[in-house]
C-alpha cells in the first residue's frame, strides 16, 4: 500500500493519477487507476473518497462514451448520489444528479 497512499490534501494518489490519465484521454490507464483507488478507498472506509471516485470515474466513462459506458456511469453516479446524500453534501449530490441526466 505504500505508494498508493494519500497526497498532502487527503486525496488518494491513485485518484489523482486517474484524473490525470482521464484528462489526457488515456482511458485504459484512467480506468485502472480509478479501479485501484476505489478498492483502496473501500478498504480504508473513506466514504467521501468513494463517492468522489464514483463521480470522477463516471465522468471519465461519459467522456470516453464506448458501448456500455453510459450504463456503467449511471450505476456509479447512482451510488455517488446516495453517498453524497448520506454524508450531507448537497452540492455534490446535485452535481452527480446532473451527470445522471447527462448519462441518459
Amino acid at each position: 500500500m505504500g505508494h498508493e497512499w494519500m497526497a498532502f490534501d487527503g486525496r488518494l494518489i491513485q485518484t489523482r493519477a486517474g484524473i490525470a490519465a482521464a484528462a489526457a484521454r488515456r482511458w485504459e490507464q484512467a480506468e485502472r487507476h480509478y479501479h485501484a483507488a476505489l478498492q483502496l478507498a473501500e478498504a480504508l472506509s473513506s466514504r467521501i473518497e468513494q463517492a468522489d471516485l464514483r463521480r470522477l470515474y463516471a465522468r471519465m466513462l461519459l467522456d470516453r462514451d464506448q458501448p456500455g459506458d453510459r450504463e456503467r456511469a449511471q450505476s456509479l453516479l447512482s451510488k455517488a448520489t446516495d453517498a453524497y446524500r448520506n454524508i450531507g453534501m448537497p452540492r455534490y449530490e446535485a452535481l452527480s444528479s446532473t451527470l445522471i441526466a447527462e448519462a441518459q
